[in-house]
């Protein structure tokens, strides 16, 4: 809904006095000394025909005052004909707009009780009735009627009679109008010499006079300020830096304050909202019934508004008035003296921040809202102002629901004009909070144009410019001027230029018809248009083998090319990790150099290897391509269809099916080389959640607005603990935000996932309604909608138990670190996986005993080795014959993920996955693209680092990729320096961004993040036989320069990096069988395993401590060949997974159960 109530304009104004100065009415009894003041002049101090038209010219100026625009006519003691023909010539001269009628009755007799106001006749001899109803049909509606005379509440009272009798509805109260009566229809008007005769009008004609006057007779300045000097207060009302024009603001926001607090949403907007001068009359009509009631006369209205001039409110304007008037004498003496503004507005700003603090949705609104906005118009206060407003859109959907039941809208929108660098990022935050609630029309005012130079900025943080790129989407929604006006600005141009920056990417195009829609201009004179080229993708034609001129092939490296590469996912160095809420708008465009212009001339290899077959719709058969240079368009299709078949084979299941989708869309069949072989338990995998877009990951990085001006995010990142402990240790190290994705956002419905659904075919059976639809927009409106500040993660309960394990951690890290490990031989448990190839991967959870196995053909079994029952089992994917090489723990301190990192490179998280039937897949991507082709590929080796978020994987490329997990993007390509594949990676707990890679020719080397191009150190330790790293990690300690490696030939190397010439200790624990290795984290103990059916365990010095054969059973059966072994972190605890499906877990003879 638009919150922007519909404006109204007061057209014309009717003054009718009827004062007849120097005859009083029959009905009135005057007391002596008595009220005699109209409009602040005495009718008795010049003759009654000069100060009738006096008060009317004076009445005239003081209306004029509040609407200079609108035609003034006036009638002084009018006969019954002039006020017809005055009323029809202002219905003629204000057509549709709003006419107000301001009847003065105090030479009159009361109104009658049939409603009658009182005129003359020509002579003046006789006072004529004028009923309701014919004032009603010369003026029509929409009016406004002001009745200050006693009894004015006769008057309403018959227009209420004239609604209840009227059938048809149609009466003038029910067609927008609206009624301002002095009194009710028992009451007099004030006589008493402290009021003006005219106290109503006054009060809504010259409110500060009014105010001030009343304020000065009732307060303890009476004593000491002259009346007359209230008069000569310096300054204009419209000018705020005086103090007449601060009393004036003050007075705004107070009677704001309290018309919003008191009055329902729908009324406070159709008054106060709605009409500029009405809004000045209903302000003042509330100091109308403040002053009024003090003299035992209730001003009453039409519609009828709550009682207020008992407000709280009233007080905060009382004490301003004082602090104002207290200034005043010194100010008229001394006309040069600087004026010190009010402290009223900086004492609400704090009030309201107080609330910020400690309300929430569940307690009573902020009633200092309406301030904050009128401190919008203050250059001094509006920065702190604009930052409180963030915090409170920030609250959540009902937060800006009030804010603009408040008016917000056209204070905000103006604010887009100003040219402050320091208001532009709240004010894009701002923007967005309202757009993801409210879509507006900002083409209009031209607000897009701000948005557009925000986003082209480089100074503004990614998050920024994301809001900004989701504000720019909102306004090309669905509008043709929207998307015609950004166009115009060159939006196109901005985006392309920041589509590698991976935040902004998510939202800059978030569904493809936006894209199409926007970009339609902006390719349309290209004569070899890629926008044209889109909904054809069914008709791709052979290409043509014939030559053409150079500037017809898109070259590498090419403008375009260039421009829309990095929004592919595909595997490249630098790409990030495309969400699936993106695959819809970005399928059509390919990498940059993928294809180099044309297919590689082994392409066919790689549809072989994926598994399609590429048909045409039409007869012409099988599509063929050639290694040849082609033709603009035709490398355009190609390479889309090359992208497809990528998406098609991506790890995630949704992104996958996007992409098969597509490809049968287009007339491309998918054929699945490897029929999956037939399982216990269905495929889990579309029971899967892949992940939010990490938007506020990097703003707990960056220091934004927020975090200079109202406090940092409250956004603390964990690791697991290292040895030695140290004080403090555990605190201030980060963690993974991105992947942890918050309850409310992960299984929300509106979560950024793109459904692989296809929307319905229309008849037209156009192409672009065939193509999956991106969700993305519709969640990014739900995301910007719920908190961004705080985090929503951070309650009492999670940071409890956070504390409670990292003092468990704490407390055996020290047990490990002074332990004398004397054996590590006592079974403590024995599990039958029935994996049918062997147990592949093992892992042990921290604070559970719990154990985690997998095996070849990608199955994940959980497992309770105390209570020995299964947990859970569930596949990590259905088509990979690799099977599953590591599992790592994400986030092991608190609600932990399982990362699943497959042989061929595939990396799944997991998270509920100790929870049978309730696991899902939070995401998914290739760790090692790019794998050479024409050889035998390694299995993909990965290793996780908490304290940095990097994921660091390799394998059969000449590179190890370092993945920010964080960000969900490859951040560093790293060359390994080496002609052969790396075998075994092993992350640094201690030391951030530095690992250890071991090589397929037996070399060791150490990288550092921080210095890419230059290995830390590179050695050759296996040099006795050529044989594989199969296992490589640093020893214990805080003092991480030696590392433990171990070739496939037995032989276990110790090396220092100190002394990286050869190693300082060798021991040959296996003859040519070495198959796994495992350090501890924080105690002296590793062990190693062999297909001979041995495991050992050594101490840091080679002294060994265990070796182990044979089960603990009354035959003695030998265990089985190892493949995996793995340390608990904090117990000296080791699971040992073998060949024969069974997982085996040893601890030393001081273990105890829970």
């Amino acid at each position: 809904m638009d919150h922007r109530t519909e404006k109204m304009k007061t057209g014309c104004v009717a003054l009718v006095l009827c004062l007849n100065i120097g005859v009083d009415p029959s009905d009135v009894i005057k007391i002596s000394p008595c009220a005699r003041m109209e409009c602040w002049i005495d009718p008795y101090s010049m003759a009654a025909s000069k100060a009738l038209e006096t008060i009317g010219k004076t009445l005239h100026a003081q209306y004029e005052r509040w609407q200079p625009r609108a035609r003034y006519k006036l009638q002084l003691d009018p006969t019954v004909e002039e006020v017809k023909k005055l009323c029809t010539n202002c219905r003629k001269n204000a057509r549709s707009e709003r006419v107000l009628f301001h009847y003065n009755g105090h030479g009159v007799p009361k109104p009658t009780t049939n409603g009658e106001i009182w005129v003359f006749n020509k002579s003046y001899t006789q006072y004529i009735p004028l009923p309701i109803s014919d004032l009603d049909s010369w003026l029509k509606t929409p009016s406004i009627y002001v009745f200050d005379c006693s009894a004015a509440g006769m008057i309403v009272n018959t227009f209420i009679e004239r609604q209840e009798w009227d059938s048809s509805g149609e009466s003038a109260l029910s067609k927008d109008c609206i009624l301002l009566a002095s009194c009710e229809a028992h009451e007099t008007l004030p006589q008493s010499s402290d009021f003006p005769a005219d106290v109503f009008t006054s009060c809504l004609t010259t409110p500060i006079k009014m105010a001030l006057q009343w304020f000065c007779s009732r307060s303890l300045l009476h004593y000491v300020l002259d009346h007359s000097l209230i008069d000569k207060i310096p300054g204009r009302q419209n000018d705020r830096k005086t103090l007449m024009g601060e009393l004036n603001w003050i007075f705004t926001a107070v009677t704001d304050t309290i018309a919003w607090n008191v009055l329902p949403h729908d009324l406070f907007q159709k008054l106060f909202r709605q009409d500029l001068l009405v809004v000045s009359l209903f302000r003042n009509f509330l100091l109308a019934e403040r002053i009024m009631r003090t003299a035992n006369c209730s001003p009453i209205s039409y519609p009828l508004l709550p009682s207020t001039h008992q407000h709280h409110m009233w007080d905060a304007w009382d004490m301003a008035a004082e602090i104002c008037l207290s200034k005043l004498p010194q100010l008229i003496s001394d006309p040069d003296m600087e004026f010190q503004p009010s402290p009223f507005f900086t004492e609400q700003l704090t009030a309201f921040e107080v609330w910020l603090d400690h309300g929430s949705e569940h307690k009573k609104p902020p009633e200092q809202l309406p301030i904050v906005l009128q401190v919008l118009l203050s250059q001094s206060h509006r920065f702190r102002a604009l930052v409180l407003l963030g915090r409170f859109l920030d609250m959540g959907s009902w937060a800006v629901d009030l804010a603009l039941s408040v008016g917000i809208f056209p204070y905000v929108l103006k604010l887009l004009q100003t040219t402050v660098i320091e208001l532009r990022q709240i004010l894009v935050f701002i923007w967005t909070k309202i757009l993801a609630l409210d879509k507006v029309d900002l083409v209009k005012d031209g607000g897009h144009v701000y948005f557009i130079k925000f986003l082209d900025s480089m100074d503004a943080y990614p998050e920024q410019r994301a809001m900004a790129a989701f504000v720019l989407a909102v306004i090309v929604d669905g509008h043709r001027r929207g998307q015609e006006a950004c166009t115009k600005e060159s939006l196109i141009h901005v985006c392309l230029r920041h589509l590698q920056l991976a935040t902004l990417a998510r939202f800059a195009f978030g569904h493809n018809k936006h894209l199409k829609s926007v970009a339609a201009a902006y390719w349309k004179p290209e004569p070899n248009s890629m926008l044209k080229s889109l909904p054809s993708l069914a008709n791709i034609n052979s290409p043509r083998t014939g030559g053409a001129s150079s500037g017809q092939y898109m070259h590498p490296g090419s403008s375009l090319s260039s421009q829309i590469g990095p929004v592919m996912r595909i595997g490249s160095d630098s790409m990030a990790t495309t969400q699936d809420g993106r695959i819809s708008t970005i399928s059509p465009l390919a990498a940059a150099g993928i294809m180099h212009g044309s297919p590689v001339s082994d392409d066919s290899f790689q549809h072989s290897e994926s598994g399609m077959s590429v048909k045409e719709n039409t007869s012409n058969g099988v599509i063929s391509y050639s290694n040849r240079f082609m033709s603009l368009d035709n490398a355009l299709y190609s390479q889309c269809v090359l992208a497809m078949f990528t998406l098609a084979k991506d790890p995630s299941p949704r992104v996958a099916k996007l992409g098969r989708s597509t490809l049968s869309i287009i007339g491309i069949e998918q054929v699945v080389s490897r029929t999956a072989k037939s399982r216990g338990n269905t495929y889990q995998g579309e029971h899967s959640a892949p992940s939010a877009p990490s938007s506020l990951a990097g703003s707990a990085r960056s220091s934004s607005w927020f975090d200079m001006n109202a406090g940092h995010l409250p956004l603390t990142f964990r690791t697991p603990p290292v040895s030695p402990p140290r004080q403090n240790y555990l605190t201030g190290l980060r963690r993974v935000c991105s992947l942890e994705f918050r309850p409310n956002i992960l299984n929300s419905p509106e979560s950024g996932l793109a459904d692989p659904l296809l929307s319905s075919v229309g008849s037209s059976g156009a192409s672009e309604s065939l193509l999956p639809q991106s969700t993305m927009y519709n969640w990014s409106c739900g995301h910007f909608s719920r908190p961004l500040l705080t985090a929503a993660d951070d309650n009492e309960e999670i940071i409890a138990g956070r504390e409670d394990r990292e003092r468990i951690a704490l407390d055996r890290i020290a047990k490990c670190q002074h332990c004398s490990v004397s054996k590590l031989n006592n079974q403590i448990a024995i599990w039958d996986t029935k994996f049918e190839t062997g147990t592949k991967a093992a892992l042990l959870l921290p604070f559970s005993p719990i154990v985690v196995a997998a095996d070849a053909n990608e199955r994940i079994r959980v497992w309770n080795y105390e209570e020995a029952n299964s947990l859970n089992t569930f596949n990590n994917h259905n088509l990979s014959d690799r099977g599953i090489f590591r599992l790592c723990l994400v986030n092991e301190l608190d609600d932990s993920l399982l990362l699943v990192a497959s042989s061929d490179g595939n990396v799944r998280i997991w998270k509920d996955y100790t929870q049978r039937g309730r696991q899902k897949l939070v995401t998914a991507f290739l760790s090692t693209p790019g794998h050479r082709l024409g050889v035998r590929r390694l299995d993909a080796v990965v290793d996780w680092q908490q304290q940095s978020g990097y994921l660091y994987a390799s394998g059969d490329v000449p590179s190890i990729l370092v993945w920010d997990l964080d960000k969900e993007q490859n951040v560093c390509s790293i060359p390994s320096s080496s002609d052969s594949g790396i075998s075994a990676l092993s992350a640094s707990q201690v030391n951030w961004g530095q690992f250890a890679a071991g090589f397929v020719d037996g070399s060791v080397r150490i990288y550092d993040v921080r210095t890419p191009d230059l290995p830390v150190c590179s050695t050759r330790l296996h040099n006795q036989r050529v044989e594989k790293v199969v296992g490589i990690g640093f020893q214990p300690g805080i003092d991480q320069r030696k590392i433990v490696s171990a070739s496939q030939a037995g032989d276990i190397q110790f090396l220092d990096i100190r002394n990286p010439a050869k190693a300082y200790l060798t021991i040959h624990a296996h003859r040519g069988s070495l198959t796994a290795l495992a350090i501890h984290r924080h105690a002296p103990v590793f062990a190693s395993g062999s297909d001979n059916q041995i495991v050992e365990v050594f101490s840091l010095e080679g002294t060994p401590l265990s070796i182990i054969k044979y089960h603990p059973t009354f035959m003695g059966q030998k265990i089985g060949s190892a493949r995996s072994l793995s340390f608990h972190p904090y117990r000296l605890l080791l699971a040992a997974g073998a060949a024969d499906a069974c997982v085996s877990i040893y601890a030393d003879d001081s273990y105890q159960a829970r």
